[in-house]
């Protein structure tokens, strides 16, 4: 579980935190680094913690492996909360380290919320 929640905790802090530092400043990570680091982070938690755990590292891929029989039920519950504390916080860690930005790594809708919603829903 350790391992879980460790691995999310980078997923979500280089991908948010990569995010974040381009939308800021362009120049010093530009959207193609900022694109990269999420595959580059994932790659190294899979090298990392893949044989401890599995590096799934996001809930609905543990959801996956589980409706495939590829993993255990029981242990979907353990797996979760893992991942969710890993993600609350890299989040947590995120804001004191980016403290005076507050609205970097969000996403605005660009149309109404009804086309952001189903745009969601299809992605």
């Amino acid at each position: 579980m350790m391992a879980e929640a460790i691995a999310t905790f980078l997923l979500v802090f280089v991908t948010c935190g990569a995010a974040a530092l381009s939308k800021q400043n362009e120049s010093s990570v530009s959207k193609l680094d900022a694109s990269v680091a999420g595959g580059l982070i994932v790659t190294v938690m899979i090298y990392a913690v893949g044989h401890i755990s599995g590096a799934h590292m996001n809930p609905a891929v543990t959801l996956a492996f589980a409706a495939f029989r590829h993993f255990p039920w029981l242990q979907v519950p353990l797996y979760w909360s893992s991942q969710l504390t890993g993600a609350i916080i890299s989040g947590f860690t995120l804001r004191c380290v980016l403290h005076p930005l507050t609205s970097l790594g969000t996403t605005m809708p660009s149309s109404t919320s009804v086309q952001a919603l189903v745009m969601e829903i299809i992605v």
